[in-house]
């Protein structure tokens, strides 16, 4: 239930988050895989977080929602996963792409244990496809700081045979190596890793990979 009322708190600030975006040429991708060209809010003020920031935009509330203007509309209107496969931007010389991917989570509410969430492409090769969601807890139970929500950044590896999957340590995958292999990493390159890789080093891993394969 506290995941549920989370969600629907994490919803309404993605609504208001916009009111103070500016706005960048992008496009979103429907349900029916068409392409739809217009403009993305964008803002560097966090509602989630409560601040700014300085060396970028805020990225949290587009894992829930993108506000999208057709070029041959005159109001905004917000998506939810659910009713887009993705979308994407490109502000300065970062190019932003979040798809949609049905994600499970526990928890004793039924309806609550696959939820639609755009996440963020972070890495991408011929073979795999890297991604990111960030999970939000406004109960943390810092005493000291009560205010300050945390967030943590969870990563997803993605391929067209395999499909997606959480990239952390669990009964399936002991360790890095144990989900590579189940993901068709080539047994030889697995073997030459460094014993000490962890989960974290995914996205080395993927770059280390892609470039041993051009020699191998």
């Amino acid at each position: 239930m506290r995941n549920l009322k989370t969600h629907i708190i994490l919803t309404a600030l993605a609504l208001s988050g916009f009111l103070t975006a500016g706005n960048v040429p992008g496009y979103i991708v429907k349900n029916n895989a068409d392409t739809v060209w217009g403009t993305i809010k964008i803002s560097s003020f966090g509602k989630i977080s409560g601040a700014y920031n300085l060396s970028g935009i805020e990225t949290e509330t587009y894992y829930f929602g993108v506000s999208f203007k057709a070029d041959d509309e005159t109001k905004f209107t917000i998506y939810y996963p659910e009713s887009l496969q993705g979308f994407a931007f490109q502000y300065k010389s970062t190019q932003y792409i979040f798809n949609r991917f049905t994600l499970n989570f526990k928890s004793i509410v039924t309806s609550e244990k696959q939820r639609n969430r755009f996440l963020c492409l972070m890495y991408r090769d011929n073979n795999y496809q890297l991604y990111r969601n960030v999970l939000i807890d406004p109960n943390n139970g810092l005493i000291s700081v009560p205010d300050k929500w945390l967030r943590f950044p969870v990563y997803y590896l993605y391929s067209e045979s395999k499909g997606i999957v959480k990239v952390e340590k669990s009964k399936k995958y002991k360790n890095l190596q144990s989900l590579l292999a189940d993901y068709d990493f080539d047994s030889r390159f697995i073997e030459q890793l460094d014993k000490k890789i962890d989960f974290i080093d995914i996205k080395d891993v993927l770059k280390q990979y892609n470039n041993w394969l051009k020699n191998n």
